[in-house]
């Protein structure tokens, strides 16, 4: 060139048009412009280059997640749209794909981490990994990024009496009692519980059939299959939770489509509203509590671990975590046991 440089110019494909499209390479020396120019060359034929340097980061996220769409969850689809829009678009989403480097991502992780629980920045920065590794492969700015390190995960075991206060609350309301009894008494998820139809129910041999979630998509709440084989299941019932049903039922005067038709999403702000209704208001408990409330019940009557897991749903090494956080009455109680063992 004029100004002494050298440059190599590159095919790297066609537009949609059918026109060639051309990358330009420049470099001091002859010897490292053809150094460059064959490395591209050899990134094109192994299929790991991309052109989207030129493409800002929002447009190029908002492209790859709708790729995605048929191969993720609906409600795994709604998150990673709310992580763009609400956190990556306002971080760097008008930077070019080639100016985009380890600092911008760097300063948002730690920009995050003063705003949000450790997790979810965790997960913010894997998803952000993953949409940048299928863009731009090895130069993929937040590959080295450092994850922080995972929080524990949050256990809250409720003890009988506090169990037993908020079923006491819940009698007062045939519907409630239904709903919690099934998370408490049968293990269920929240989701679960609401996709539950009238031909579920096996009320005269005391058992559910598991085989269906309520789970949020882009159109709202969509029936769909658990997350994993173990999720479907027969869930053994107590005839008081059987007659319950039955009683609930009859109540509504005709067999509904579904047994609760309300959104999942609602009936944990219900549920929050039950509890502040008694003397356990200002607790830090949530709905998922009641199953872990069977989980720990589970335990303490000496149910062996393979079979709280297939209960619940869950594999073993999960239940193994939940006994983790088992109160100090339990283990004290158990360290009474060894003892006695030895003896």
């Amino acid at each position: 060139m004029k100004n002494g440089k050298f440059q190599a110019t590159v095919y790297i494909g066609r537009d949609s048009d059918g026109k060639q499209l051309r990358k330009y390479i420049t470099a001091d020396t002859e010897r490292e412009c053809k150094a460059k120019a064959r490395k591209l060359e050899t990134e094109i034929d192994e299929g790991v280059f991309v052109n989207i340097e030129n493409k800002k980061v929002g447009k190029y996220l908002d492209e790859w997640l709708e790729l995605q769409k048929n191969s993720i969850a609906p409600s795994t689809y709604l998150l990673y749209k709310g992580y763009i829009r609400a956190h990556y678009k306002p971080a760097f989403g008008d930077i070019k794909m080639s100016k985009l480097n380890e600092l911008h991502i760097q300063k948002f992780k730690n920009d995050k981490l003063q705003e949000l629980a450790v997790n979810t920045v965790r997960k913010l920065l894997f998803v952000l990994r993953k949409a940048l590794q299928d863009g731009m492969k090895n130069k993929n700015p937040a590959r080295d990024i450092e994850v922080p390190q995972k929080e524990k995960t949050r256990f809250r075991l409720l003890t009988d009496d506090e169990f037993n206060i908020i079923h006491k609350e819940a009698k007062k309301n045939i519907f409630d009692e239904c709903i919690i009894l099934l998370a408490a008494w049968g293990g269920l998820r929240r989701g679960e519980i609401f996709a539950l139809k009238p031909n579920d129910l096996y009320l005269k041999d005391n058992f559910i059939r598991v085989d269906e979630a309520r789970s949020i998509s882009e159109n709202g709440y969509i029936d769909k299959d658990p997350k994993s084989e173990n999720g479907f299941r027969d869930v053994v019932i107590p005839k008081y939770l059987s007659d319950l049903l039955s009683r609930y039922i009859k109540q509504k005067g005709e067999i509904p489509d579904r047994l609760f038709d309300v959104r999942p999403d609602h009936y944990t702000h219900r549920f929050a509203t039950l509890k502040d209704r008694t003397s356990l208001k200002g607790e830090d408990m949530v709905f998922q509590d009641l199953r872990h409330y069977q989980a720990s019940w589970l335990y303490k009557n000496g149910m062996p671990d393979q079979y709280s897991a297939e209960r619940l749903g869950h594999d073993i090494i999960t239940m193994k975590k939940i006994y983790q956080h088992l109160d100090k009455s339990i283990k004290i109680e158990n360290d009474k046991k060894v003892i006695e063992m030895f003896k």
